[in-house]
């Protein structure tokens, strides 16, 4: 069986369709808030396309709360505020309350637990599963290619440009960290009934507007008004994941041994709900047959195709031998994958990597962060047909290797030598 990797032009059929498939869900259900009524419908509309070309489909639901993962903004920027009005006041009151809002913002965003969600309004959203047997009839191991339907709320200073996006983040931290810092100062002083001298008055005196600054910034940060299109994120890894689930449908003796499920996950911008929905009611079927994850999301701009190699705010590391697979791939497709760390944000291989299912993520996007990122022009004119025809046949050569050889146990990984130098072997086939 000859194991060429599909040519651009052959799989140009394929990205044309994923194009016409995301401008159709656009116009026809627009943004994509988690649990909506938008969301249920592309679902429906990919279970019926998937239900064309798979042996099976599935739907799952599962209850999410929409504003959960994000609601720690607001929150915590009323607590803060409090917090710094007070600190000379009340200061233990105030320390109190400083590392409350540490701990919501820690679990609920840097761990992605649901924290908050019990206090918030709930909706039902869902998971489309659909599976290629394979040809022989015998499963022996398994690859699960992911993308998810929904869409994000907007953030209001990305809108304005990548310069606010940074400088808002960068106060959003420093000013958590000194209110916290001048809570401890504080308390101490009252404590042991001593004055601690480094910090001048004058600075003690204007705490508060610390904590104003991070209050305006944690509640303007999100509009929850506003539901971004998400033409790249993630229609385009999802329309990716189905356009090279078909062209295995097509192409029935490519798999030998292996089980391709298409995973099309609901509520990812909620806090990886529906991944986490999937991994928990399937656990141990995952862990009875060996089992590997590709999840794809935003594949938006070509320079930045990457592997990611820890996720979760940078918390997660990845399996080695997927990541190891997912690069072999792409150098064969004459791609060389970049090792990716999502410092804010997660993937929905992280639901997978946490429970030590082998996963790692497929991504194309510009780290500083996008222009389109969770803003209103991830709109069609932001889609790029060439990265979107790059992400199928990467992933139609992973699950190939993966299907012939199953993990590696040895193979080369990205890695970053300079600011922008990757490995490369001394040949690479031409694109």
């Amino acid at each position: 069986m000859d194991y060429t990797p599909p040519s651009k032009s052959e799989i140009k059929k394929y990205s044309k369709n994923a194009i016409e498939t995301i401008s159709l869900i656009l116009q026809k259900f627009g943004p994509r808030e988690p649990g909506s009524t938008a969301e249920t419908k592309t679902q429906e509309f990919f279970a019926e396309e998937l239900k064309k070309i798979a042996s099976k489909v599935e739907v799952q639901h599962f209850t999410v709360a929409p504003l959960g993962l994000l609601f720690f903004l607001p929150l915590t920027g009323v607590i803060l505020f409090f917090s710094s009005a007070v600190i000379y006041r009340y200061p233990i009151l105030a320390l109190f309350a400083t590392i409350i809002s540490l701990v919501i913002a820690y679990l609920q965003f840097g761990r992605y637990k649901k924290i908050l969600d019990i206090f918030l309004p709930k909706k039902q959203s869902r998971n489309v599963i659909a599976t290629l047997a394979p040809s022989s009839g015998i499963v022996r191991q398994r690859m699960i290619i992911c993308g998810h339907a929904d869409s994000a709320y907007e953030m209001r200073f990305n809108r304005w440009g990548t310069i606010y996006i940074r400088v808002a983040t960068l106060l959003i931290f420093a000013t958590a960290l000194l209110v916290f810092l001048f809570s401890i100062l504080s308390t101490t002083e009252y404590i042991f009934r001593v004055e601690i001298l480094f910090a001048p008055i004058w600075v003690r005196k204007y705490i508060f507007i610390l904590g104003c600054i991070y209050g305006i910034l944690a509640l303007g940060f999100i509009d929850f008004t506003k539901v971004v299109p998400g033409a790249n994120d993630n229609l385009s890894g999802s329309v990716a994941v189905i356009e090279a689930f078909r062209w295995f449908a097509n192409h029935p003796l490519e798999l030998q041994n292996t089980e391709l499920i298409c995973l099309i996950t609901g509520s990812e911008e909620a806090g990886l709900r529906g991944a986490y929905a999937y991994a928990n009611e399937n656990y141990q079927r995952l862990r009875e047959t060996p089992t590997a994850v590709i999840a794809v999301d935003t594949l938006g701009d070509f320079d930045e195709l990457g592997v990611v190699v820890r996720d979760m705010n940078g918390f997660i590391p990845h399996h080695k031998k997927v990541i190891s697979l997912l690069y072999q791939a792409g150098l064969e497709c004459g791609i060389q994958l970049k090792p990716v760390t999502v410092f804010l944000g997660s993937t929905d291989a992280t639901a997978f990597s946490k429970k030590k299912i082998p996963a790692s993520a497929l991504v194309a996007m510009d780290p500083s962060p996008a222009t389109y990122y969770h803003t209103r022009r991830d709109n069609l004119d932001s889609v790029n047909e060439d990265t979107i025809n790059a992400g199928i046949r990467i992933l139609i050569q992973t699950v190939r290797k993966f299907d012939l050889n199953g993990l590696p146990e040895n193979g080369p990984l990205p890695i970053r030598k300079a600011k922008e130098a990757i490995h490369t072997p001394e040949h690479l086939p031409a694109n």
